[in-house]
């Protein structure tokens, strides 16, 4: 993970005292609204988001989230692939599913004190992800609460899917 690199406002506009360019928060949050867990977010809302995400490059094979350990980012896949693995009963590790450009990962951990079940890492080439620190989200949950009901609304939206599918398997 020490090899990541963060994109840096000044090396994309040299000059520029900004740490944020007006047409990049707007890509930045017409990105977001395509992520389900901002999709139900309002214009205002993806813009207090936006204003603490993080854009970064990580090479292939990164490890951005280790299985066992605490993590405490929301990561955002912009661009590239994350595989998402956990060890098997058998001590094996076992691939779960490859994520790809506006899923993210990480969001369970935020709001939990528990290790992380599964492992992540960049897979097929270098990956551009957005990364919102924990306690920055927790921050603007507690100063916005919509933005936690719009959070609690993807969620369940996504609960539902998972719900479905597991039915689906023990038919």
């Amino acid at each position: 993970m020490n090899d990541q690199r963060t994109l840096n406002y000044q090396e994309l506009n040299p000059g520029e005292d900004s740490p944020q360019g007006l047409s990049t928060l707007i890509e930045l949050m017409a990105f977001l609204k395509k992520v389900p867990l901002f999709s139900k977010l309002c214009i205002e809302e993806l813009g207090l988001i936006a204003k603490i995400a993080r854009e970064e490059y990580y090479p292939d094979e990164a490890v951005l989230i280790e299985e066992g350990v605490k993590n405490q980012k929301l990561y955002i896949i912009a661009q590239g692939f994350v595989e998402l693995s956990a060890r098997l009963l058998e001590g094996q590790q076992g691939t779960i599913g490859i994520l790809r450009a506006a899923n993210c990962l990480g969001e369970d951990g935020i709001f939990s004190d528990s290790p992380s079940p599964i492992c992540a890492q960049i897979v097929m080439g270098e990956a551009r992800i957005i990364t919102i620190e924990g306690e920055e989200l927790k921050h603007l949950v507690r100063l916005y609460p919509e933005i936690a009901i719009g959070l609690l609304a993807a969620t369940s939206s996504h609960l539902h899917r998972v719900q479905r599918m597991m039915i689906k398997l023990e038919q």
